[in-house]
């Protein structure tokens, strides 16, 4: 009775073993190589987008010479200038000479010397600034930095470290370190 009992343990744990040791290879084999990852899935040549919102609204516009995608979801693009677009029009415009998309991500940082081009938000006056970096993120509508920044228009000029904008709401925080030279107008003599 006993050797009746032992076979089929025997069995069943031979089995399990064998499946547990084919799993093992079947992942070892699943596993790409670096270079795998790196290779283009497309790429794109003066490349224009449109990107819309839950109302089926334009969102983003973007225009870049080049965009490379990859099979990881990572991508890269170049010369690339991105409309943000919020309530009533195109409030910002961001341009830099390079763009990463890390791999799996919807979120996107400008690099290589970011241009911003906007209205201030409490008087309505064209500004410009300059920084190394800038994140955007299209889901929540915002772009922000921690990079030192610099700002220009005919009213005010400044610099500050770090910024956070939403394009949506139509707000630009300027986070740390901000100093601002305002600029006054001459008056006519009577």
């Amino acid at each position: 009775m006993k050797r009746k009992l032992i076979l089929p343990l025997l069995l069943i744990a031979a089995a399990i073993g064998l499946f547990l040791t084919l799993q093992h290879l079947d992942e070892g084999t699943l596993v790409k190589s670096a270079a795998d990852t790196a290779a283009p899935r497309y790429t794109l040549v003066d490349a224009e987008w449109t990107r819309y919102d839950a109302d089926g609204e334009p969102a983003l516009l973007g225009q870049a010479s080049q965009i490379v995608y990859l099979d990881d979801q990572s991508g890269t693009a170049s010369d690339l200038v991105v409309d943000v677009l919020g309530i009533g029009g195109a409030p910002w415009r961001l341009s830099s000479p390079t763009a990463v998309l890390p791999a799996a991500q919807r979120k996107f940082e400008l690099t290589g010397g970011v241009d911003i081009a906007g209205k201030w938000p409490d008087n309505g006056e064209d500004v410009r600034g300059r920084t190394d970096q800038v994140w955007v993120d299209p889901d929540a509508h915002q772009f922000y930095t921690d990079a030192p920044f610099e700002w220009h228009s005919d009213t005010r000029n400044g610099t500050s470290r770090g910024m956070h904008a939403d394009w949506r709401y139509k707000t630009l925080d300027l986070l740390h370190d901000v100093n601002m030279t305002y600029l006054m107008k001459a008056t006519p003599n009577k």
